[in-house]
């Protein structure tokens, strides 16, 4: 764009004219540019002039101007007057959420967790605070303490942020730590859960969660866990099934949950089940 050809030319000019060139000459000129910009809600013209300033060449005889004058800009870009300012003039239709990722990921590293607490202290749309913190666990993902505090977050965002975090790390620990969210009050957080689990490995910590669930205090968390078990055919889930088929408002299921429950029982439970199916369904020995 206008605005970034005209930074390289002056990044040019204080190459050449370093003694007479004063690095706010440019500072000044790109503030200017970046109001144009925002009051004309061009965020992706923001995102192309940050990334353009993080790739700026900062070597060779002229390194130390050149390190000055691209770290002041994105200072100044990364500041929390002007990230809010942006936040508010990204549009929620079209492709405005992904301008505003672009943006944030070139400032990701100068935004520390203190920044982003209170850019969302400030409040915004739903769908741009999750850019923000999708955003900001790329650069603070491997921070576990500031994931726990996500996941004890009041906002559902900030905690279905936090495991998909957890869920992307392939360690023991982020197993154990995401597993215990099956006992979250929210129940949109224990199906969320349910979710990622579709693409998990049947590991120690996904069985004992999905176990749980099958006797969760929501008939929808229960349904879901159980039609994951079925699949699973896990004999150490029987006991769990067996208590879920005693539940009270097992017969108030329709004919197809009821039947896949039974069917999950049969497959984990082999032909020493066959006798309790018999005397629950009432109807001759299938299995």
């Amino acid at each position: 764009n206008v605005l970034t050809r005209l930074v390289d030319y002056l990044l040019d000019l204080a190459m050449a004219e370093e003694e007479t060139f004063r690095p706010e000459q440019l500072f000044d000129l790109v503030a200017d540019g970046r109001r144009y910009l925002l009051s004309e809600g061009l965020i992706d013209a923001l995102a192309d002039l940050v990334e353009f300033l993080v790739d700026v060449e900062t070597s060779g005889e002229f390194a130390e101007v050149m390190e000055e004058l691209a770290g002041n800009l994105l200072h100044d870009f990364a500041s929390l007057e002007v990230l809010q300012q942006v936040i508010a003039a990204t549009p929620l239709s079209g492709e405005g959420s992904w301008q505003l990722r672009q943006y944030l990921r070139g400032l990701r590293s100068r935004m520390d967790k203190d920044k982003v607490q209170d850019l969302l202290r400030h409040g915004m749309p739903d769908v741009l605070r999750r850019v923000l913190l999708d955003t900001m666990l790329e650069e603070l993902g491997q921070d576990r303490e500031w994931l726990r505090e996500q996941l004890r977050h009041e906002d559902q965002l900030n905690v279905v942020s936090a495991m998909d975090a957890l869920a992307a790390m392939d360690v023991a620990s982020a197993r154990e730590e995401l597993a215990r969210m099956i006992r979250h009050p929210r129940e949109s957080i224990r199906l969320h859960l349910l979710r990622l689990y579709e693409y998990f490995p049947y590991e120690d910590a996904t069985q004992r969660a999905l176990i749980s669930a099958l006797n969760d205090g929501s008939r929808t968390v229960r349904i879901a866990a159980l039609e994951m078990v079925a699949k699973r055919k896990d004999a150490k889930a029987l006991p769990a099934l067996k208590e879920l088929a005693e539940h009270t408002d097992f017969l108030g299921w329709n004919e197809e949950r009821r039947d896949l429950l039974m069917r999950a029982i049969a497959a984990v439970g082999g032909e020493g089940v066959v006798p309790w199916l018999e005397d629950h369904i009432k109807i001759p020995r299938i299995w």
